[in-house]
């Protein structure tokens, strides 16, 4: 929005920046904000859509034999952190990637048990627990409903 001390350029190209270490080097997107922002509010909207991207950029889905993490006899946890280490799927120097545990399921059958798990980007996993920590799954309650009057 522009006013008398603020007009033209100044006042029409806001933009911000938003940098995600692990992109794509050397790629840039721009995004036409729908209304008109002044500075905050379009640093908020670009951090807003980084973290959309950070969202869908990695999601990783293992299945292994047994219910322990290999080498242990200790189950997996939510938030566990894991190096996953493909060349082919992490194009880095190193070939790896740190990932933290998002979902366990543990199945058995007559052919053996088997755990699969989907694992996620730290960013990722923050989003769904701000506090970088998943807590006891089995321990989970919600807030009692209430009745609300319609206005």
């Amino acid at each position: 929005p522009g006013t008398d001390q603020k007009f033209g350029s100044a006042a029409a190209q806001i933009q911000s920046t938003a940098t995600i270490p692990s992109g794509a080097k050397g790629m840039t997107v721009r995004i036409a904000a729908d209304r008109p922002l002044d500075a905050q509010e379009n640093q908020t909207a670009v951090d807003a859509y980084a973290q959309q991207i950070l969202l869908a950029t990695v999601q990783v889905t293992v299945t292994h034999l047994g219910w322990f993490k290999p080498g242990t006899t200790d189950l997996w946890e939510l938030g566990d952190k894991v190096v996953v280490k493909s060349p082919m799927a992490f194009a880095n120097d190193t070939g790896k990637l740190d990932l933290r545990v998002f979902t366990v399921t543990c199945s058995q059958s007559e052919a053996g048990t088997t755990t699969t798990m989907v694992l996620v980007s730290e960013a990722v996993f923050q989003r769904r627990f701000p506090d970088s920590n998943a807590g006891d799954p089995y321990n989970q309650t919600a807030t009692p409903a209430k009745q609300e009057i319609a206005a």
